[in-house]
């Protein structure tokens, strides 16, 4: 799980970053996608004080399917 976790952490810094630089693209205002950067680290720590199961697994690997196609995913991420 760590794994997974730590791509998710540097894939959200890398949203914010681009947010707070103002290249988001697309529909999306700065604004919304801090927040939603915001909104996944308060998922990430809550997962993280819990004990790993089935439930936990696929709500990590949900968060990471808007992500798929970067080099650092893995297949054996996506959904079951």
């Amino acid at each position: 799980m760590a794994c997974i976790v730590s791509f998710l952490r540097a894939r959200i810094h890398e949203d914010e970053t681009r947010a707070v630089r103002g290249t988001t693209g697309g529909p999306w205002s700065p604004q919304r996608v801090l927040a939603e950067c915001r909104a996944k680290r308060l998922l990430l720590t809550a997962l993280e004080g819990g004990q790993a199961d089935e439930r936990m697994s696929r709500m990590l690997r949900a968060m990471a399917l808007p992500y798929s196609a970067h080099p650092e995913f893995e297949r054996e991420w996506l959904p079951g």
